[in-house]
């Protein structure tokens, strides 16, 4: 059951890939990215306010998933991958989440923290195939 969808990221990322980013002409391997992981990348003013907290050498970019087809764990890992493959250079910095009532709200590290620890629920078909074969394996006697 699906409670909410990422809806976008705010993201820091080295001045070097500015031949990505910049909104006149994304190249190819931004575009390939775009369509493989749902989204729309754009890059944000350095007078927004949302690139107030950009450190010195780095751009700020806002990237838009889609609510069905947004991959945003595979578009950080894919991005940092063609900007420097050898060590971590992009900066999250925001995620805000769109619930399915419509309310947004900024993703806190806590939540993050809760997601992750959360466990995988079984299947249906495990959980039934556990409760039929239960009475088979009874070592009670009749």
């Amino acid at each position: 059951m699906k409670i909410g969808h990422v809806a976008r990221q705010y993201i820091h990322v080295p001045h070097s890939c500015d031949y990505l980013v910049t909104p006149y002409t994304k190249s190819r391997q931004l575009l390939r990215l775009e369509e493989d992981c749902g989204c729309i990348v754009n890059l944000i003013h350095p007078e927004d306010p949302r690139a107030i907290y950009c450190p010195p050498g780095y751009r700020t970019i806002e990237v838009v998933y889609d609510e069905d087809r947004g991959r945003h764990d595979l578009f950080l890992h894919r991005l940092n991958y063609i900007i420097n493959p050898r060590r971590q250079s992009i900066r999250l910095v925001t995620t805000v989440v769109r619930q399915i009532n419509g309310k947004e709200f900024t993703m806190k590290a806590e939540d993050a923290n809760e997601l992750l620890r959360c466990q995988v629920r079984p299947r249906y078909r495990d959980i039934r195939a556990i409760i039929l074969s239960a009475g088979k394996h009874t070592t009670v006697p009749r």
